[in-house]
């Protein structure tokens, strides 16, 4: 396992909670056996429900996988950019893309915020307020050593590629999970190596780890080496 991938493995945590399930399954009962003339105690127990239905879900996730923090997300390369890598289960590609307007009598003017991939929820995206400004100073840079004189519009991208297969077992323990509705997302993150307009494909045997998102929180799900096409095709 990569050495940035192990670091935030070990920092993966229990949740203790108190289970809801009693409340839960009364609430159920209830709600199917109420009589017709207990109108008004059903509408009063079935618009409680979900609330409660959502807090024993909760439980299960909590019970069932380790809290990892946000903070692996902030760190940096001596480059100031991710240390981490985070793909969703549609794109191979993670990147950060800065756009910017710019001509020589008056620097680099933003016209557009940092863009990244996979689109993140807005706790996750505003970790990387830092990465605009590096890739702002980055494209700043570019833009006076190619001595622009007009104003031009300049796109600054630096990327990444998942490559190989998720191993079965860890495959659907990511597709339980989906199933299940845990998470608001489900990210895999890596070690990043960053390639300059042309993304950077991972190493096969990479360590990477599969986390789900919800409310402004992480969970570890499963950790896996990736495989290659050919490994991946034989049948045990």
């Amino acid at each position: 396992m990569t050495k940035v991938i192990d670091d935030v493995k070990k920092m993966a945590v229990a949740v203790k909670a108190d289970s809801p399930k009693q409340h839960f399954e009364r609430m159920e009962w209830l709600s199917k056996s109420l009589f017709g003339l207990e109108i008004s105690g059903k509408k009063s127990i079935d618009s409680q429900t979900p609330g409660v239905r959502l807090d024993y879900n909760n439980f299960l996730r909590d019970k069932k996988y380790l809290r990892l923090p946000l903070k692996p997300l902030t760190w940096r390369n001596d480059d100031g950019l991710p240390k981490i890598a985070i793909f969703s289960l549609t794109s191979a590609v993670c990147s950060f893309r800065k756009c910017t307007f710019y001509s020589s009598s008056g620097g680099s003017v933003d016209r557009e915020k940092l863009m990244i991939l996979p689109i993140l929820p807005s706790a996750l995206f505003n970790l990387y307020e830092d990465v605009r400004v590096v890739l702002g100073k980055k494209c700043l840079e570019v833009c006076r050593s190619m001595r622009l004189e007009s104003l031009e519009f300049y796109n600054y991208t630096v990327s990444c590629q998942f490559n190989g297969i998720i191993p079965d077992n860890e495959r659907t323990k990511i597709m339980e999970a989906q199933t299940q509705k845990y998470f608001e997302n489900i990210y895999v993150i890596a070690d990043a190596k960053w390639g300059l307009e042309t993304p950077v494909i991972l190493p096969l045997g990479a360590s990477q780890l599969a986390i789900g998102y919800a409310d402004g929180k992480l969970w570890l799900i499963t950790d896996f080496v990736t495989m290659p096409v050919n490994e991946a095709m034989i049948v045990n």
